[in-house]
């Protein structure tokens, strides 16, 4: 068998937004991003119960995710209900508004 050894320095630098340190590349970044409402709204392409869109988006509390998430995005109309006159019924879906 035969031996080897790797070695390698890896150099962390610090990006200031709004300085000369900023390159395009994280602006372009930041630009970019995708929020966790665009996921949301992509994923409910296709009407889906709460608790599949909460574990799509990784969370445990339905609770915190529908407020500070779903209920948003419902006032404004960007997600409707599928069953609007019943909103807590068992079969509730929500899908993006077309």
């Amino acid at each position: 068998t035969v031996a080897f050894m790797v070695h390698a320095t890896i150099k962390n630098k610090k990006y200031l937004v709004g300085s000369e340190t900023t390159t395009p590349q994280v602006n372009q970044q930041d630009k970019t991003q995708v929020t966790p409402q665009d996921k949301i709204l992509e994923f409910c392409k296709i009407p889906r119960s709460k608790n599949e869109i909460v574990a799509y988006m990784g969370y445990k509390d339905p609770r915190y995710f529908t407020k500070e998430y779903m209920k948003p995005l419902l006032k404004n109309g960007e997600l409707v209900m599928t069953i609007p006159d019943k909103p807590n019924s068992k079969n509730q879906k929500y899908v993006t508004k077309k």
